[in-house]
């Protein structure tokens, strides 16, 4: 089934969304100047020049409403598994599907980027919100509301795949 992962820890440090994105590209943080990246990524409220050039704006609403410190994102794992006799979901659906849920998290005012990782037996997307809405300078409050929201946008563009409606609330290894 897919499912919606909810990576429930406090994102404080000053690298945080540095550290993230190299982890979610596969790379180092001395590559994010680079636009050439083995992984597909994309994201929206940001220039995706390079994945610096994305980090930056997540940055620059933080400076601008001063909330450069508490929890500075939020990320989210989304996994991607067909029913039974379906063909599988393809790296382009993908970015399609986690392009417009970029674009719905984009019009509540919240910059986003996804990570596609296509690998063997485990096809899903990393997807990183800014925790600040760029329109009023809030940080997102209710991460329940944040997720349901992202579940039901992904059932009805994907009718395709089998939803269990479960959000794994997840911290280190372990589900609560």
């Amino acid at each position: 089934m897919s499912n919606l992962i909810y990576k429930n820890r406090q994102y404080l440090n000053e690298d945080a969304l540095e550290n993230i994105v190299a982890y979610a590209l596969r790379t180092d943080k001395d590559d994010l100047n680079n636009p050439i990246q083995r992984i597909a990524w994309g994201g929206q409220g940001i220039i995706t020049r390079t994945p610096q050039s994305a980090i930056d704006g997540f940055n620059a609403v933080k400076k601008i409403y001063q909330k450069t410190d508490g929890n500075l994102l939020h990320h989210i794992i989304i996994t991607f598994r067909t029913r039974h006799n379906h063909k599988p979901v393809t790296n382009y659906e993908i970015i399609q599907i986690m392009s417009n849920v970029g674009f719905q998290l984009l019009k509540d005012g919240f910059q986003n980027m996804y990570f596609v990782h296509n690998e063997h037996d485990s096809v899903h997307a990393h997807l990183v919100i800014n925790s600040i809405n760029f329109m009023t300078g809030k940080r997102i409050a209710d991460k329940n509301h944040l997720t349901h929201g992202i579940i039901s946008n992904l059932y009805q563009m994907t009718p395709n795949l089998q939803w269990d409606f479960r959000v794994l609330y997840k911290r280190n290894d372990y589900y609560i």
